[in-house]
């Protein structure tokens, strides 16, 4: 069609036709391809159209930047000729998540329904989110509650850009499956987002607990060699009755096990959570422990076992025997102890205060030990100067290693043990010592007391026990002397008639000579 000119008395011929003529608009992806057309409109009758249209690209990538370009053409249809106008967006994000709890270092129980907490962005964007399981810490299985039922919320993806999206952020899932105790479990919770126009192309992000945390189960055991053992519950048992209770997997009482309290009394006694007893085992045999070990979630919202209080150890002045109240390994750098005058003291602290010896001792091979770590299903000697509260938590081991700032002040210690040859009495040890902050005086924390008598006649009555002077297992002196520090140490024997081994550990640290005098030679 000819385009209509008229004469002007200025420019001549010039163009007199209308001022509508735009023929043809293309639109360009050009972040995909600057080449490929998306849309065309096309108005080529002459008669003047409002043009308002709008496209949909409906198979975008979610978090992806997209530049578009509009052409427009003349009836010419003549690049030359035509004009354009460039603009630009982001689609949205996929929804994040992140998981609150748990999160490391809790416990819950083996065939019970635990809260998993988690926080999601872009609410409106979420189609499904999905929740598993990691018994391992690697193998994810689909997650369930404690009926075996699926875990988890599917609201569904876009029809025509419209879904319903999910503000869902909690679920309850359990492990139903899992034995005795596990310390490797994690969850992992994935959220999907809406797709795109027409629900394709869907994507997600997940999120995995941090740190591990433990699963207990309602029964637990452990292996025991014959002889003697300092042992307590791992959990809250059903039973407490001390003989029913190890009678169900020790055997009788009398001719196959004995226990007895601190006190050396075996009967009718209760068997509590936190509380040591003294075990003795006439063979090779596994104990089985029914009832509820102390779980809790500190920073879940809505649960009721938000703290751990069970772990809680009520501890009079003097020597106590305990046991670990929870189903994990425990640093002894990570209680909280309480006198009840203020606030809590790390244990470093309380040993510096003096409200706690800095010694606890377990039974390893038919000897007291040194611990740094108290263990399920095991007992333990601790001395204080004063009723207290020792709080026992779960934690986690940072690298596996553990440090003591008043071991960084010790510049020669040495550990001596006798041992009976024969293996049938309980063997002893003491520690003596030089330290640049010590005195030669008795302080306690920086002194120890030696273990009561108790702690041995009740093992059996066979025994060694040594003391450094009166009636010290431990004794720190000042690394500043004129010409010697010097320890007296007895030992003595209590129905134990074969020779006695003495043995010590590594005394490089000695920077003089080390002496040591048996019977004046």
């Amino acid at each position: 069609i000819p385009a209509p000119f008229a004469e002007d008395a200025c420019y001549g011929e010039v163009y007199d036709g209308a001022d509508y003529n735009t023929e043809l608009i293309v639109l360009y992806n050009t972040t995909v391809d600057a080449t490929d057309t998306i849309a065309v409109w096309q108005d080529g009758d002459e008669v003047k159209t409002i043009f308002a249209d709008v496209h949909i690209d409906k198979n975008l990538e979610a978090e992806t930047y997209y530049e578009y370009r509009a052409v427009a053409y003349n009836s010419n249809l003549l690049d030359a000729e035509s004009a354009y106008k460039d603009t630009f967006t982001t689609t949205h994000d996929r929804p994040q998540i992140t998981v609150l709890t748990p999160n490391g270092a809790e416990i819950r129980s083996i065939g019970d329904n635990f809260d998993v907490d988690f926080s999601t962005t872009q609410k409106e964007y979420i189609s499904k989110i999905e929740i598993f399981y990691i018994a391992d810490g690697v193998t994810e299985v689909a997650g369930v509650d404690n009926a075996d039922n699926p875990v988890g919320s599917n609201t569904g993806a876009n029809v025509a850009g419209v879904a319903a999206g999910d503000a869902t952020e909690n679920f309850e899932i359990s492990d139903n499956v899992g034995q005795e105790i596990n310390y490797n479990a994690k969850v992992v919770v994935r959220v999907h987002d809406t797709g795109n126009y027409d629900g394709g192309n869907v994507q997600y992000h997940d999120d995995v607990s941090d740190y591990p945390f433990t699963m207990a189960a309602h029964l637990i055991t452990k292996d025991y060699a014959s002889g003697w053992h300092l042992v307590g519950p791992p959990l809250s048992p059903y039973e407490n009755d001390l003989v029913m209770n190890f009678g169900g997997s020790l055997g009788e009482w009398g001719s196959q096990w004995v226990a007895y309290d601190v006190a050396g009394y075996y009967d009718g006694l209760s068997l509590n959570l936190g509380q040591g007893y003294y075990l003795a085992l006439a063979q090779d045999t596994t104990l089985v422990q029914e009832g509820w070990p102390v779980i809790a979630d500190p920073d879940c919202d809505d649960c009721t076992d938000d703290n751990f209080d069970l772990g809680d150890l009520s501890l009079i002045r003097g020597w106590n025997l305990i046991a670990n109240p929870l189903v994990n390994k425990v640093s002894k750098y990570t209680f909280g102890i309480n006198d009840g005058s203020g606030d809590d003291l790390d244990f470093e602290d309380a040993v510096d205060a003096g409200w706690i010896a800095p010694t606890i001792y377990g039974w390893f091979e038919n000897s007291y030990v040194s611990v740094d770590r108290i263990m399920p299903f095991d007992g333990y000697w601790i001395n204080t100067s004063r009723d207290l509260t020792i709080k026992v938590r779960p934690h986690l081991f940072e690298g596996g290693e553990l440090t003591r700032k008043a071991e960084d002040l010790v510049t020669s210690v040495l550990e001596l043990r006798a041992r009976d040859i024969s293996g049938d009495g309980i063997s002893d040890f003491i520690t003596v010592g030089l330290a640049e902050n010590a005195v030669d005086e008795f302080v306690y924390g920086e002194d120890e007391y030696d273990l009561p008598r108790e702690a041995y006649n009740s093992m059996g009555g066979e025994f060694i026990d040594m003391k450094v002077g009166f009636d010290l297992m431990k004794d720190m002196k000042s690394a500043e002397y004129d010409d010697f520090q010097a320890w007296t140490i007895s030992i003595e024997r209590e129905k134990v008639d074969n020779d006695i081994e003495l043995s010590w550990g590594d005394v490089s640290g000695f920077e003089a000579d080390l002496h040591i005098v048996i019977n004046g030679e």
